[in-house]
Parts: C-alpha cells; sequence; structure tokens
C-alpha cells in the first residue's frame, strides 16, 4: 500500500488545496482528531483502495471543487461529518464560506456522498477565511502545471 497523506488533530485548521493524489492505494488523506478539514481543488487520479478515509469521530470534512479519475472508493468510511457538495446543495457552504461551493466531478470511480451540514457553521466561527474553489473540470490541467517538485 502507497499511503499518502494522514491528518490526525486536535482543534486543527487544514486546508488541502490543489494536491495531485496520484497511484495511490489508500488515506489519500485519512482523517482523524478533533479536525476542520477543506480540501479543494485536488485531482485524485488512479487511486486503487480509497482517497478519504474519515475512520472515527470528530473531523469535520468539506471536499469541493476536485477531480476524481480512476478512483476505485472515494470514501472508505465517513465515521465523522462530511459534505462532499451533493448535486442542488451548491449554496449550503455558505454557511462555511459566504460563498457557494463547486462540486466535485467522478470519473470512472466509485461514489462519493454525504451531505452532512451541521458542522458547517463552525468553518466561520473559526475565523476560516476559504480559498477559492475552482470548476473541478479544471482542476487536472491546473495541478499538473502547477503542483509538484520544482513548481513553485
Amino acid at each position: 500500500m502507497i499511503p499518502s497523506i494522514t491528518q490526525l488533530g486536535k482543534s486543527d485548521l487544514v486546508t488541502i488545496d490543489s494536491c495531485h493524489f496520484k497511484n495511490l492505494s489508500g488515506r489519500g488523506p485519512k482523517v482523524g482528531g478533533v479536525v476542520l478539514l477543506h480540501a479543494v481543488n485536488n485531482f485524485f487520479e488512479n487511486v486503487s483502495g480509497h482517497s478519504f478515509d474519515i475512520g472515527e469521530a470528530g473531523p469535520e470534512v468539506i471536499v469541493e471543487g476536485s477531480y476524481f479519475s480512476a478512483v476505485t472508493t472515494p470514501l472508505l468510511e465517513n465515521k465523522g461529518a462530511m459534505f462532499t457538495v451533493p448535486a442542488g446543495q451548491e449554496s449550503k457552504c455558505s454557511l462555511a464560506f459566504g460563498r457557494s461551493c463547486k462540486p466535485n466531478v467522478l470519473v470512472n470511480s466509485g461514489t462519493f456522498s454525504a451531505n452532512d451540514q451541521g458542522f458547517l457553521p463552525d468553518f466561520k466561527n473559526k475565523g476560516y477565511i476559504a480559498p477559492a474553489a475552482e470548476d473541478a473540470s479544471s482542476v487536472p490541467a491546473y495541478v499538473r502545471a502547477h503542483a509538484g517538485v520544482g513548481k513553485i
């Protein structure tokens, strides 16, 4: 197994923005502890196992504007609270960010759906300033051009 990120925290506020998770088998990312995590504009490509794994109560996760290509299991389990921007729910992010969310795109991938909303105001209450979300369809080209070793 090739793991990528394990994010365990205590009252942490984390942003994962414009990353390329490629050729992995799991933990892209695994989230635990008391964490508010905003994953935005990320490209998940050729993940033979799972991407997100929220294996314990506590984490609160929003995933938006991300592109999943050939990801077998985008969400292994969700024991925390997660919002993946289900169709028609984009405006709910105004509770967290003061703006609508961008939906995720899944191509040749498993299902990715979580619609927990009670935690959304926690981001705003912590003073979180969200980065701009892009249309997920433009994320692969942007990430390939800007993410990785030697690209600043």
